[in-house]
């Protein structure tokens, strides 16, 4: 890659220069960037911290990114449910459960059994957070860099460079 300082004046001069369409683009995909850093970050930490996983590409996609429209910014969450067929769907565990854990589950009991069974719990992993938290200082220098490799991509589709 070419090596590209930006002085203020130089990129502040190249943004009025672009169109409202092509500034909203290249701030969409600076944030896209790092919020695909996180987000890998954040599938590493859950596949390494599950003993067995018999679907990882499915447990990745319990983690969505959403970048915004009106505003600058985004959003990584664990989404609720995973995008599969009713009968795969006992399968797989859902990725919100694995971030916040569960609380203890007991059976209703019946009449002739008024005892409660015990049904389990299970504990939270906190992917995301420690994600979020690790990552969290260098996101915004990362959002800085995205923006600049935008801006060289942009410029160079626009023969500036």
């Amino acid at each position: 890659m070419i090596d590209f300082e930006f002085d203020d004046k130089n990129l502040w001069g190249m943004v009025q220069a672009m169109s409202p369409k092509e500034r909203v683009r290249l701030m969409k995909g600076a944030m896209r960037a790092s919020a695909r850093t996180i987000k890998r970050r954040a599938e590493s930490l859950l596949l390494d911290r599950l003993d067995h996983v018999s679907n990882p590409s499915a447990m990745k996609r319990t983690i969505w990114t959403r970048v915004y429209n009106q505003v600058a910014g985004f959003r990584v969450t664990v989404a609720g449910s995973t995008h599969c067929y009713p009968a795969k769907q006992r399968e797989l565990p859902l990725g919100r459960w694995l971030e916040d854990g569960t609380d203890e589950r007991f059976t209703r009991g019946t009449a002739l059994r008024r005892k409660k069974s015990r049904r389990g719990r299970l504990g939270a992993v906190r992917f995301l957070a420690d994600a979020v938290a690790e990552l969290e200082g260098s996101v915004s220098a990362d959002l800085c860099e995205n923006f600049k490799k935008q801006m060289i991509r942009v410029a160079k589709k626009y023969g500036c460079i």
